[in-house]
């Protein structure tokens, strides 16, 4: 009988079993989708832009920086930015136009007498770099800071003395608002064992989640085929 046969095409059941045992296989990959990818969607539906205070200071000073009007202290606080988000992202690190605006902004701090020196400064290798900028750490308020200090020789490009390129220059605010602004919400700062929700979620939970789908997936299917007479005839021996 049709019934008896223990094969069957899981888009086309052609028997009682078999339609159970698609029904039950399609219901759990529905509660797998609907627990990863609903996740995410809610995720992106109930996030908020939150900017960190580094970046109302770059867009307190970035007029009057392209006016060339910032002050010592705009522009302390500006490299303070630039320097702090090198060192934390290491992405940036790579962005050669990035750490010309840095290198340009150490370079406008400097007294005239001090910008010759620097100038040669940069052109030298990383491993002379690090033994040599102490003093331009002090010129631009770091020398407190141990941290961006060391930060200091990888932030640093060639450079001439020339004022940045618009084009290079008009790169700069979206950069900000790329590192400087996170998407939060409940779901990222509710904290779950000491975890955000997020990541407790999809690194505990949906695992667990999935453990457990497989386990009544199991149970399930015994009855289909206790239901259905379906069990091998050694089985049932």
């Amino acid at each position: 009988m049709l019934e008896n046969q223990y094969d069957f095409n899981f888009f086309k059941p052609s028997s009682a079993y078999a339609r159970s045992n698609t029904l039950l296989i399609s219901s759990i990959i529905i509660i797998w989708a609907l627990a990863v990818f609903g996740f995410h969607f809610l995720l992106k539906a109930v996030e908020t832009p939150v900017p960190e205070k580094q970046l109302a200071t770059f867009e307190q000073v970035w007029p009057s920086v392209i006016d060339k009007t910032a002050t010592p202290q705009q522009l302390q606080g500006l490299a303070g930015v630039y320097l702090n988000l090198i060192g934390r992202h290491i992405s940036l690190r790579g962005d050669e136009n990035f750490k010309l605006c840095f290198t340009s902004t150490v370079y406008d701090l400097l007294p005239e007498n001090e910008r010759p020196a620097f100038l040669a400064l940069t052109q030298k290798e990383l491993s002379e770099l690090k033994s040599m900028t102490s003093g331009v750490a002090a010129n631009i308020g770091l020398e407190k800071d141990g941290i961006l200090t060391q930060v200091l020789p990888y932030a640093l490009v060639p450079y001439d003395g020339k004022p940045v390129d618009s084009k290079v220059l008009e790169t700069v605010p979206g950069t900000m608002q790329k590192y400087l602004v996170h998407y939060r919400s409940v779901l990222t700062d509710t904290k779950v064992l000491g975890f955000p929700f997020h990541y407790f979620y999809t690194a505990v939970f949906l695992l667990v989640l999935f453990v457990s789908l497989c386990l009544v997936y199991c149970k399930i299917f015994d009855r289909i085929v206790e239901k259905y007479e379906m069990e091998d005839e050694e089985v049932k021996s």
